[in-house]
């Protein structure tokens, strides 16, 4: 759904540490940065992506905005929780108004949850070929009503009216595809409390995650060694050197072994389930402050973290005074300006439409009374020359009312058809020529090949296995490209050993696609 933007709005996002606000413009190709500030998140106010008082936020928020002297009257809130549900999907390439009805119609499918107490939202990432039809990688998202509504209340408190409510990993894919090359790039964006991870393709979101790991858990260790209390040990970690090259220099390097692990993991499933590298990888967010930070993750993930110094597509209104070097810890408020979703509560829904209601009575209303004093206003002859008018009106139309019935039914067909090949389509799996994949595999398989693991998702294959020589392993691939609607067979690694008797093995992975397989000849 698009969001209409005009002027200035002031975009906060909200975490357990801090409250951070900019105030920005869009305009076709750019965001304009005015006004920035970063408060610390009052207590009790604030858990685990959900407002517990939006009375003393309010408070904090608005004394913000107002010591800031920004002005403009709209907020637009980005928000992360652990209680936002998201799903990579593919859908049929349609238009707008059928996406929103296939979205809408297959959410209980995406969540396991009741999808009645759920705002459902989404945005696309590319078109993709699967299977010879075009087809629309997007991430469905799925929040709370009532904790979608608790933001509308936040910014009633604070006297604002909401722009738009975005998803913090939707603002943060639309800004950081902006600053990377077409490479496979890592992305991290660490917070207090949490992390998202990207992982981009010529520019493109391919893996998204959020994990409930952030720099909190180095303050803490920071915290509990030196008896600190959460800002001392903040800045602590910010000006002097405390951290190792590695997770086991020290006890404090330690501390960040769950989430340097849970990283590693969502990685290593992305390069096995692809079969391509990270080349580039950045990190974002307050945690770059923390010296040797970005050193430790250099070495753990053994590639080169690179710093973003500076945002393109972003400018800065120099009557301000923003500093641009920080920026960066603003690229999910500006993100959320470029191609926002909009959460909406239902309460909010229900109210509009109680308000149309309203709206539909009184324009009826106005219009019988303007009707009442025509009619005593006009002369009683215009008055039957217009019923005879209307009455050779009606005659037209019953004359006309079969052809007006025949095309009722022509465009409901036609909307039923269009609405059952799209869900039929949707319904197509790869998977369900799986056996006789399996049946052409037994067949092409030579007999001193051992395959000793497969797994398959959606037409996709990986195996691994062991063959006695280089030469058998090369006619194993011969014979798997000469099934017919196999494709994209790929060695991944293959190795050649020898054991004491002389016996060489050959173990080796590789990948490969199938579809609708057709009898060997």
């Amino acid at each position: 759904m698009a969001v209409k933007i005009n002027g200035r709005v002031a975009t906060i996002y909200l975490n357990s540490e801090f409250i951070k606000i900019a105030e920005v413009s869009r305009s076709v190709k750019t965001v304009t940065v005015h006004k920035t500030v970063t408060i610390p998140m009052p207590s009790g106010c604030y858990a685990e992506g959900d407002i517990t008082d939006i009375r003393n936020l309010g408070k904090a928020i608005k004394l913000a905005l107002d010591e800031n002297r920004i002005t403009c009257n709209s907020v637009a809130f980005t928000v992360a929780s652990n209680k936002i549900a998201t799903k990579d999907v593919l859908v049929p390439d349609v238009k707008a108004a059928k996406l929103d009805k296939i979205i809408e119609t297959n959410a209980s499918e995406y969540f396991p949850v009741n999808i009645d107490d759920y705002v459902v939202q989404y945005y696309v990432l590319n078109k993709v070929n699967d299977n010879e039809q075009d087809k629309l990688k997007t991430v469905v998202i799925a929040a709370p009503s009532q904790f979608v509504e608790k933001y509308y209340k936040l910014a009633e408190a604070i006297g604002f009216k909401v722009a738009f409510i975005d998803y913090a990993g939707n603002s943060t894919y639309q800004i950081m595809r902006q600053q990377i090359g077409a490479e496979v790039s890592l992305v991290v964006d660490i917070e207090n409390d949490s992390t998202i991870i990207n992982i981009f393709k010529e520019n493109t979101l391919q893996l998204q995650r959020i994990i409930p790991y952030g720099k909190s858990l180095l303050v803490n260790a920071v915290m509990d060694q030196y008896g600190l209390k959460y800002d001392m040990a903040l800045s602590k970690l910010q000006s002097e050197e405390l951290l190792g090259s590695t997770l086991d220099s020290n006890e404090l390097s330690e501390s960040l072994r769950a989430l340097v692990s849970n990283i590693n993991r969502i990685t290593d499933y992305f390069i096995s389930r692809n079969n391509v590298p990270i080349e580039k990888a950045y990190i974002i967010g307050n945690a770059t402050k923390i010296i040797g930070f970005n050193q430790l993750l250099s070495n753990e993930f053994n590639i080169e973290i690179n710093a973003i110094e500076q945002l393109a597509g972003v400018m800065l209104d120099k009557r301000t005074y923003v500093n641009g070097f920080d920026l960066t810890s603003y690229i999910t408020n500006i993100g959320a300006l470029i191609a926002p979703v909009n959460f909406i509560s239902k309460e909010r829904v229900a109210q509009e439409k109680k308000k149309d209601s309203n709206r539909s009575l009184v324009l009826v209303g106005t219009v019988a009374l303007a009707a009442s004093a025509l009619l005593v206003a006009v002369p009683g002859i215009q008055c039957l020359v217009s019923g005879i008018e209307v009455s050779s009106l009606k005659s037209s139309v019953n004359k006309l009312s079969d052809v007006e019935d025949i095309v009722d039914e022509y465009y409901e067909a036609k909307d039923e058809y269009t609405d059952v090949s799209l869900f039929k389509a949707l319904t197509y799996n790869n998977n369900d020529y799986l056996d006789d994949f399996i049946s052409n595999l037994e067949q092409k398989t030579p007999s001193d090949v051992v395959i000793t693991s497969m797994s398959v998702s959606s037409g996709a294959v990986a195996i691994s296995g062991t063959a006695t020589s280089k030469s058998s392993l090369g006619k194993y691939i011969q014979q798997l490209n000469s099934i017919k609607s196999v494709t994209n067979v790929k060695v991944a690694n293959e190795t050649e050993s020898k054991d004491n008797t002389g016996t060489i093995k050959v173990t080796f992975s590789l990948s490969c696609s199938f579809g609708q397989i057709e009898e060997s000849k």
